[in-house]
């Protein structure tokens, strides 16, 4: 093994002092010289990213399968694999001959041969990304390790190699998948290529034309892929996607940061502040640990490294530390935590986000996370496209994951039961399938969430397979209560089954399940159907509480072992085993005006949630067509969804008015009230708020790229007069 010692982690001390050379030796002007300068500069970044450590008997073991020719003899060179694997193999031989391994010219001599039969034979995949993006991401460390000597002794095969990463800014300007991820990738391996071959005009293109049309936000009436004011990144139409096309534009961006740094074709400084912003902004709330949240993930669910995405971020963190960066302390805190896999202690993030282009919220506290994502005729579900994605029909339909532990989901989406995704009401007899390649878009307009920082309201129409009604989920310090109202089966779905899904999660430990009497069962891992019968049933299962205060039907629990494979929902043929936990509410069949009401109580051992189940700490104010709300009881805090315009009950001399659909939360803040609006339809350019005799007020809502946020209302009463 060769140890390469300009490793990832070195990048900084490199960057910095070939930062400072070119200063020095740019004072003299402008010139060819200059350029030259700063060419040279930017050749060692590029080449403090690529250096890593190579295996030099497997250097030596791929040299010996190479024909004369410049083809590999074990290669049978049918489709973009083989190719990608020469491309492998001749990066090997090119670390190690940077790296002067002993026979490194011989090395050299092989990497000639294996580049000018592969850029000869200039395969084209049927798949459009591997000619513009895969095979330029692996040429790239080969362009850099080797390039400067293949111009001075190959100089066709040089000519080839800089002309294929030109090919990605050229395809990048003539079709509209240049757009997000994909154009920051393609402009950033046409810079790899631009920079060995000296081409100025090319890298002023390539700035203008590839990074700053994608590293910006995207007006929320722009239908192009990219970064939005919410944070929310949105790829393939509507589609959350900050896991992976997300990470793969912030990836570029930053690589392309810190790279062209005081040179002259540097990314602005407002480039580098909307970097950061979206780690923070679109980054930060969706990990825990390095566990990154299956809800903005995409079809990425369906491969078998899903468990750790958040683990991409990490070099995107580390970049932004080397720019001087507004909130260095935060940035530290989120790149131990995913380094560490850690999620809790001083470096957690604590808080409740509402993202209201993308329609989701998430919530975490010191001891555990939960999101719910909505769907509407705005936004899209999860798609299923490249044959992955093949379950993913009800990805999006209020799917809620809760995690105290960090591993509750990992392995599990080869194995799950796609109908009965956590927090999804759903039919079970309905192809699972995606009805839409690229993600099936909603057919309701309802959907909105809000924030106060600490806590929050989701709520959506559902109308999904024939099933309508009405789901909410109130965000509280306690937990979160989730209400169903009118729940009515059509269409494909009359006839079938359908369950409201509390969670499906990873089983570790008996389950443990009772009543509001009081009473305990250990059901260990058998199934149980629990039917309600006084004011409450609960379960409990690895610190996670839940307790139905409501139900039109039965709960069921099962903890079973199931065998499955990848390759049932993407393209990896690897087999999958767990034990699944799983929770629902079944409503039965041909169901009509059916609900349900429960508290999802993580962080929770069982006397907590006997005690919840027992006493709640929330009062259900309505759950029907017209309003969802909850009040908790100890801070008087008032959470509602006006599913149209309408009054609210608060007691005998009290009363909400309002003349909107519109999402409401009313908090204590300093002993007066304050109110929070949202509107869910984006709608209503105003929301008269009128509450009893003491607050009336036409409420101006967002418009423009925060439609749909959040407005703090300071009500000027005393909050206890509200309650």
């Amino acid at each position: 093994m060769i140890n390469l010692f300009r490793g990832h982690f070195q990048f900084a001390s490199v960057f910095s002092a070939a930062l400072c050379c070119f200063v020095a030796a740019s004072a003299g002007g402008d010139g060819p010289s200059s350029i030259d300068k700063e060419f040279s500069m930017l050749k060692d970044r590029l080449s403090s990213l690529y250096f890593a450590e190579v295996d030099e008997e497997a250097v030596f073991d791929s040299i010996s399968m190479l024909g004369d020719d410049g083809r590999f003899l074990d290669l049978e060179y049918d489709g973009y694999a083989p190719f990608r694997e020469h491309l492998l193999r001749v990066t090997d031989w090119a670390r190690y001959f940077a790296a002067d391994g002993t026979g490194s010219a011989e090395v050299y001599s092989y990497i000639e041969r294996a580049m000018s039969w592969w850029l000869t034979e200039d395969y084209i995949d049927p798949n459009w990304w591997w000619t513009y993006i895969g095979y330029p991401e692996l040429l790239s460390p080969i362009t850099v390790l080797v390039g400067d000597e293949l111009k001075k002794t190959q100089p066709t095969v040089f000519r080839n190699l800089v002309a294929y990463h030109d090919r990605s800014y050229v395809h990048s300007q003539s079709t509209p998948r240049g757009g997000g991820a994909n154009l920051a990738d393609m402009s950033f391996y046409a810079m790899v290529g631009a920079v060995y071959s000296g081409n100025a005009r090319r890298m002023e293109q390539i700035l203008e034309r590839g990074f700053k049309p994608v590293v910006r936000w995207v007006g929320q009436e722009e239908t192009v892929d990219g970064f939005r004011r919410d944070g929310t990144m949105l790829a393939h139409g509507p589609q959350l996607y900050n896991a992976t096309y997300g990470r793969e534009l912030l990836n570029s961006a930053s690589r392309a940061m810190v790279i062209l740094y005081g040179s002259r074709w540097a990314l602005p400084s407002e480039m580098v502040e909307i970097v950061e912003d979206q780690v923070l902004l679109g980054i930060e709330p969706f990990t825990y640990g390095n566990w990154f949240d299956y809800n903005a993930a995409g079809r990425a669910v369906s491969r078998p490294v899903s468990a750790s995405l958040g683990i991409g971020f990490i070099p995107v963190v580390e970049r932004l530390l080397q720019m001087n960066p507004r909130e260095p302390a935060r940035l530290k805190r989120l790149l131990e935590r995913l380094q560490e896999d850690r999620f809790d202690g001083e470096n957690h993030f604590s808080g409740t986000q509402a993202f209201w282009v993308g329609e989701i919220l998430t919530h975490m506290r010191s001891d555990y996370y939960s999101s719910v994502r909505l769907i509407s005729n705005r936004t899209r579900r999860n798609e299923v496209l490249n044959d992955e994605g093949l379950k993913n029909r009800f990805f999006g339909d209020g799917v809620q994951f809760t995690l105290v532990h960090g591993d509750e989901y990992d392995d599990l989406p080869a194995v799950w039961d796609y109908a009965r995704l956590p927090g999804v009401t759903a039919p079970r007899d309905v192809s699972l399938e995606p009805l839409v390649r690229l993600g099936e878009p909603g057919t309701a307009a309802y959907a909105g969430v809000l924030s106060s920082g600490r806590e929050g309201v989701a709520a959506m129409e559902l109308n999904t397979a024939g099933l309508k009604g009405w789901k909410s989920w109130f965000v509280m310090e306690e937990g979160i209560v989730a209400l169903g109202s009118n729940l009515t089966a059509g269409g494909e779905s009359e006839e079938s089954p359908i369950a409201t899904s509390l969670n499906q999660k990873r089983a570790l430990g008996d389950i443990l399940s009772g009543d509001s009497s009081g009473r305990t069962d250990n059901l260990g891992s058998r199934p149980a159907q629990l039917k309600l019968e006084g004011e409450a049933v609960w379960v409990w299962h690895r610190d996670i509480g839940y307790v139905v205060l409501e139900q039109d039907g039965v709960l069921k629990v099962d903890a079973e072992k199931r065998q499955g494979n990848w390759s049932s929902i993407g393209t990896s043929d690897v087999p999958a085993e767990a034990t699944v936990f799983t929770a629902y509410i079944d409503h039965g069949s041909r169901i009509d005006n059916a609900g349900y009401a429960y508290i999802n109580l993580p962080g929770s051992d069982v006397e907590r949630t006997r005690a919840v189940a027992t006493s709640p700490f929330v009062e259900i104010l309505e759950r029907n067509e017209r309003v969802h709300a909850v009040r908790h009881l100890e801070s008087g805090h008032l959470f509602g969804a006006f599913l149209q315009q309408g009054a609210l009950e608060l007691n005998d001399s009290l009363r909400i008015d309002v003349d909107q659909p519109c999402l409401v939360l009313l908090a204590n803040e300093n002993g007066y009230g304050v109110a929070y609006l949202t509107d869910p339809l984006l709608a209503a350019g105003q929301i008269h708020l009128k509450i009893g005799d003491d607050f009336s007020k036409d409420v101006r809502m967002p418009d423009g790229d925060r439609l749909g946020s959040t407005v703090r209302v300071p009500l000027s009463v005393p909050f206890e007069a509200l309650r």
